[in-house]
């Protein structure tokens, strides 16, 4: 069913403000314990359908019209509980992880053999950020289809795991992968990706760049459409938890995490407070790479994050996320977030005893049996690098079972034919397995190359100069007192292939409260100096934003931005 929002025809200078409080993010609020960008709604409503199935039933399945709330952007999550709420269906939720995490629905309860999942479905695609956002983070629009879901991961006794007695070379069959086979694997699943287009996550797109990829151009691009748009749409600081691999991916791109979209990434890290565990060590890895720089006002600091990192490793070594069992994918992500810190006494203690954890368990498989979803991909592919980080050689002779297993032949039993790889042994192509095991033969081809895995400590942009983002630059901005507010700025053109005449905008506020606004319709060619002048008071607060735009024909129509906006404060 297709719901319609009445719209009501603002004045010119309203609807302006609406539309360009979209266009720079206006601050954090707090929602149901998390961050999310605060935003000025220009609908009232948003109608969404979603279905909730247990396993072997559907719970509800119907469509629902959000109020949507002010300050913030409009959730899954939101969805689900309303819902519930209106059906009078029981849930429970935890709030002691970054976001709320749905324990129990109609009395089903998660634990060790089973948990609830979400996906949505925008256009009838899958939207893979929600591989990335959990559900009071991800923001939904007019007819989304919200699809939450229990599913069975299985169990594992380790005591019921084979443990292999102390082997030598002479016992161990010879079943290495020959460096010409990850050649063929690596290549497999480049083309498998070079066929998809723009990728999926921020994850291939680092993978895909360590291994000589240019994702700005060829065959990554669709219709001109890249990734860096993609990033582009996105608001980027409003998940802090996913800040930390946007800005991996920029790198990777050939952008600066500290100038991307007018936001200062690294800076937006840095500002994070007592991050969890699993976030840290992407947020060091971020850190490192970007080679940030910090002041003694920095809140989260490289030297916080290794404290807080060896500090939270548990006392038999490794790593978890709840509980004080190790897991392999957590022991593996700290420590190749520590590797880069090896030479210090402390972190080389950490990651050895969580090097001895991943040998503990490891399977007769070669690869890993997690607590819960079983044998899978995507531990090997973590383990891998994980060792490769740490110059650990994953096919060497304390990783390979007497049957000439290890976590490299283990992870490519996975591969399919078309490059990607499935999650369970038979299984279909998985959206979660493929980019790990696309970024664990990166890892591997990094490995046998200078004997290290540089894939989390060094980004160099494959390509030459990365493509300008928007085709002109609004800089050497200046705003001060003459009789009224006199404000000049520099428009310089990026791309040259853009001649027609563009609009400057610049769009005065009073306490945060739009005033007036002054257009310009100019043809730039390389540079070309605006002002513009308001005549008001010198005793009240006032900033000014200065925008470009392609077009400016009605209040519904303002068309794209051609340089990102800048703000100047009296």
């Amino acid at each position: 069913m297709n719901y319609k929002v009445k719209h009501i025809w603002l004045s010119w200078l309203v609807m302006f403000a609406m539309i360009f409080s979209l266009i720079t993010p206006a601050g954090l609020v707090k929602a149901d314990g998390v961050e999310v960008d605060a935003q000025v709604t220009t609908e009232n409503t948003t109608t969404v359908s979603i279905r909730v199935e247990a396993k072997d039933d559907v719970i509800l399945e119907r469509p629902i019209t959000l109020e949507n709330i002010e300050g913030r952007e409009t959730t899954a999550y939101d969805a689900l509980i309303e819902v519930l709420d209106e059906e009078d269906i029981t849930y429970e939720v935890n709030h002691s992880y970054d976001t709320p995490y749905i324990e129990a629905i109609n009395e089903i309860i998660s634990n060790e053999t089973g948990g609830w999942l979400y996906s949505v479905y925008r256009n009838e695609t899958l939207d893979e950020r929600v591989y990335d956002l959990g559900m009071a983070q991800f923001p939904v629009q007019d007819d989304d289809e919200i699809v939450v879901y229990y599913t069975e991961w299985g169990t594992w006794d380790q005591d019921e795991e084979e443990v292999d007695e102390p082997k030598d070379n002479a016992e161990i069959e010879d079943t290495n992968v020959l460096t010409q086979e990850i050649e063929k694997a690596t290549n497999k699943i480049i083309n498998y990706y070079r066929e998809k287009g723009v990728p999926g996550n921020d994850d291939v797109v680092l993978a895909l760049n360590s291994l000589g990829e240019d994702i700005n151009r060829g065959p990554y691009t669709t219709n001109d459409h890249s990734y860096a748009e993609v990033l582009l749409d996105r608001n980027l600081i409003a998940n802090k938890g996913q800040i930390p691999k946007s800005i991996l991916a920029i790198q990777s791109l050939g952008y600066d995490p500290t100038s991307f979209g007018g936001n200062n990434l690294v800076k937006e890290l840095q500002n994070y407070s007592n991050p969890s565990i699993n976030i840290s060590f992407f947020a060091l890895i971020a850190l490192d790479t970007a080679k940030a720089e910090e002041t003694a006002d920095t809140q989260l600091t490289r030297e916080i994050l290794i404290e807080q990192i060896v500090k939270g490793k548990l006392a038999k070594g490794g790593w978890t996320f709840f509980g004080d069992e190790p897991t392999v994918d957590m022991t593996a992500m700290g420590i190749y977030a520590l590797a880069p810190h090896k030479n210090r006494p402390e972190v080389e203690e950490a990651i050895n005893q969580g090097i001895q954890v991943l040998k503990e368990m490891q399977a007769d498989n070669g690869g890993y049996i997690d607590m819960f979803t079983g044998h899978n991909s995507q531990s090997s592919a973590q383990v891998i690098q994980a060792l490769t980080a740490a110059g650990e050689d994953p096919q060497g002779i304390e990783f390979t079972k007497k049957n000439g297993n290890n976590p490299v032949t283990d992870l490519l039993s996975f591969q399919l034919d078309n490059g990607a790889f499935s999650s369970k042994q038979g299984g279909k192509e998985d959206l979660f397995a493929t980019p790990q095991a696309l970024q664990a033969l990166a890892a591997l081809n990094l490995f046998y190359d200078k004997g290290e895995s540089t894939l989390y400590s060094e980004i160099h942009y494959a390509g030459d100069i990365p493509p300008a983002l928007k085709p002109y630059e609004i800089n050497s901005a200046s705003i001060q007192w003459e009789s009224g507010i006199y404000i000049t700025t520099k428009i310089s053109q990026v791309d040259d292939k853009d001649n027609d005449p563009v609009y400057i905008v610049f769009q005065l506020f009073k306490d945060e409260e739009p005033i007036s606004m002054v257009s310009l319709k100019e043809s730039i060619e390389a540079e070309k100096e605006v002002s513009a002048f308001f005549n008001v008071s010198e005793d009240d607060d006032y900033r000014v934003k200065v925008l470009l735009l392609d077009q400016l024909t009605n209040p519904m129509n303002i068309g794209k931005t051609l340089a990102f906006p800048i703000e100047l404060r009296q």
